[in-house]
């Protein structure tokens, strides 16, 4: 299995170990022309496209096994392939970098999150928001929020388009801690057009 090495998947992975289910990547097939590469830690859920050749079979993969494929400065792909099975049944990955074997993980046991049922399809009257994470990461730091912290509320000034509603990208959007006191600030919406 391979994937483009600007996905950080394993980001989105919890990282506590007692939790093996979600510490772990899972590699779906469902949709066998689509394969994706799905990391959750309860509160988020990544999905990313990977390909995949006919040996891949569905199933997890440990986070740090991902972790060290995407550190490779060879070449922009990371490759994962699943070692044969040790002599007591236990299940392998193999981490490869310009072709040569770096490390083997071992796979936990346990069934990963149904993870399809929390994705919303995309609807054609969806409301889009669109912001720039980065920015909107140092402006709640600036404002206090920490990593600890509920999150923020977003204050979003809407505008009837055509008879639909939309993020009014010429308006500013208010940002408070969710535990808040007196902080706030202010971000625009990017522009998606």
């Amino acid at each position: 299995m391979r994937f483009d090495k600007r996905y950080k998947i394993h980001q989105a992975a919890a990282k506590e170990s007692g939790r093996y289910q979600v510490d772990s990547i899972k590699l779906d097939q469902a949709d066998t022309e689509h394969p994706v590469l799905v990391a959750t830690t309860g509160r988020i859920c990544a999905v990313v496209p990977c390909t995949t050749v006919a040996a891949d079979t569905d199933g997890m993969i440990p986070r740090l096994a991902i972790a060290e494929a995407v550190k490779g400065k060879q070449l922009h792909q990371a490759e994962l392939l699943r070692a044969e099975p040790q002599p007591d049944g236990t299940e392998m990955v193999d981490v490869y970098q310009a072709g040569k074997l770096t490390s083997s993980h071992k796979v936990a046991g346990g069934n990963f999150p149904k993870w399809q049922q929390v994705v919303p399809a995309k609807e054609s009257d969806d409301l889009v928001l669109c912001l720039n994470p980065y920015i909107l990461a140092d402006l709640a730091k600036a404002i206090g929020a920490p990593s600890t912290a509920l999150g923020v509320e977003l204050r979003i000034k809407l505008k009837r388009e055509k008879g639909a509603l939309e993020v009014d990208t010429d308006k500013p959007i208010r940002v408070q801690p969710i535990e808040a006191d007196d902080a706030y600030g202010v971000i625009m919406p990017v522009n998606k057009a």
